[in-house]
């Protein structure tokens, strides 16, 4: 994979987005023609930052996942890795989009993000997100979903950086232990799937709110039964499904 100089970087000629991610990176595009990604690391954490250069070299080579953002080069302060580029998607985060009564355009998105996370899951070099939650997550024009920041992902013997507050949140109330997992994974996308559908958090969501959001989105009856086995209490936390099994678009 190629290697970028930080200080051959023109910064003249990007411009910088002014995202969330902002808080543990900069992002950089260029001003004219965006057909790049710089992301530029906040904190020189040097041990971090050696391991984040070595999944990313991982990733480069996986294939068969066209929804994985991944490196297209490294990006260097001497000999310190502090970033990396990728292309450059116009896009929204799955996270700020709407839905609507009746939205199948929603739902497709989401099995496909779903069937996306089991590609993930099936590779061989065994790929963990962790951090998985709809702010990682884009949507091209295209309404096709993109795993992204895949810099904090887990992938052969590293393991992810980070885990989502809604996971946190869940497994706290419901006190379950917390653990870097494909099962997570599955659960953390369950999680977000319903925060956002209802856009709040999931321990809030009562089954009478939720039957009756069932008129406004059939899709949500096939989902029921997860929903009351999530609430119910386990001595673990229940290893649910992938959203593409649950619902099959095409009997709609």
């Amino acid at each position: 994979m190629e290697r970028i100089n930080f200080s051959s970087i023109n910064f003249s000629k990007l411009q910088r987005l002014q995202l969330e991610e902002g808080k543990n990176a900069r992002l950089y595009t260029n001003k004219h023609f965006k057909r790049e990604l710089y992301k530029i690391y906040n904190q020189p954490n040097l041990t971090e930052n050696i391991e984040k250069e070595k999944k990313l070299e991982l990733f480069s080579k996986v294939d068969g996942i066209n929804s994985l953002v991944k490196p297209v080069a490294l990006i260097h302060n001497d000999t310190n890795h502090i970033g990396y580029t990728t292309k450059f998607i116009d896009s929204l985060k799955l996270s700020d989009m709407k839905i609507k009564d009746n939205d199948d355009e929603i739902l497709s998105i989401l099995v496909k993000a779903a069937n996306d996370l089991r590609k993930m899951h099936n590779n061989k070099q065994n790929i963990i997100v962790g951090d998985l939650h709809f702010d990682n997550i884009i949507v091209d024009k295209k309404q096709n979903p993109h795993f992204i920041d895949i810099d904090s992902y887990g992938i052969g013997e590293y393991k992810p950086n980070n885990l989502p507050n809604t996971l946190y949140s869940y497994c706290d109330y419901m006190n379950y232990e917390i653990k870097y997992s494909k099962s997570m994974d599955r659960l953390s996308f369950m999680l977000n799937t319903f925060c956002f559908i209802f856009d709040k958090n999931f321990v809030n969501i009562s089954l009478n709110e939720y039957d009756e959001k069932t008129y406004e989105l059939p899709f949500l009856k096939d989902m029921r039964e997860l929903f009351i086995d999530m609430k119910n209490s386990y001595s673990e936390a229940p290893d649910v499904g992938y959203l593409d099994d649950i619902i099959k678009i095409k009997k709609r």
